[in-house]
């Protein structure tokens, strides 16, 4: 698993546009091509999370990362029923280490698969 942080911190839209975007930029190609299979909302609601996000008035709206697996982890998650569920919420207890409140722990999770292995951008 690679675990990332995105450097882009500003504009929750356009995060969000990213995660549900029906098609992608090739790095390689710079050609815009269809996400197959399409991107999967997992969890939360993209709207209420735009406008959290949003509403804040810091420099730096939020924090997205994505959670990258190998081709074998991904094979053994899919092979795994619950695994993906477990790793989600491994990922929101250590988001909010800390914070007590079950409604102060707000996630968006969605799934891409367009590029053969499993991706769970948050």
């Amino acid at each position: 698993m690679i675990h990332g942080l995105s450097v882009h911190t500003q504009s929750a839209t356009s995060a969000v546009g990213y995660f549900l975007d029906a098609k992608y930029k090739d790095k390689t190609t710079g050609e815009w091509l269809e996400r197959d299979p399409p991107a999967e909302l997992i969890e939360g609601d993209p709207a209420q999370m735009t406008a959290l996000c949003e509403a804040l008035r810091f420099k730096h709206h939020y924090t997205s990362g994505v959670l990258a697996f190998s081709d074998d982890d991904t094979a053994k998650i899919a092979a795994t029923p619950g695994l993906k569920e477990k790793l989600i919420e491994e990922l929101r207890e250590f988001a909010y280490a800390g914070v007590k409140q079950d409604d102060c722990k707000q996630l968006l999770v969605v799934e891409h698969g367009h590029k053969g292995n499993l991706e769970l951008h948050y």
